[in-house]
């Protein structure tokens, strides 16, 4: 219980450092010009914190996609390039990006407008 609270804790941590330290570049760059009045230790601090949180979106990221992957959806070149296929793909990538929890991010994939919005436009494809 005490593990589960602890990756609670840095995953809400991470999450509001991403919102509020990486994504504001003249907070990094402050950080950075600290670099040299703390013999580095600000710049390290940087590094590790922007590593830290660039794995944490590449798991989301991977969780997501090889849920996707599992799905029987094919994608045609009529459909990737169709715009409620792109604004149903970010909107629910981003929404992957932004929860911490695994078994969310495989249910978006799953239940996702993405899959939705491919399938229907197959079934309307097949109607013509």
């Amino acid at each position: 219980m005490a593990n589960d609270i602890n990756q609670k804790i840095k995953a809400n941590w991470l999450k509001m450092a991403d919102k509020w330290y990486v994504k504001k570049s003249w907070v990094r760059a402050l950080m950075q010009l600290l670099g040299t009045c703390t013999l580095g230790v600000a710049s390290a601090a940087d590094a590790g914190l922007v590593t830290q949180i660039q794995n944490m979106q590449e798991d989301r990221l991977r969780a997501f996609f090889e849920e996707l992957d599992k799905g029987n959806v094919a994608l045609t070149d009529e459909i990737i390039k169709s715009e409620n296929f792109l604004h149903a793909f970010f909107a629910t990538t981003k929404a992957s990006l932004n929860t911490r929890r695994k078994e969310k991010i495989r249910m978006f994939a799953r239940k996702s407008s993405v899959t939705s919005t491919v399938t229907s436009s197959s079934a309307t494809a097949a109607n013509v």
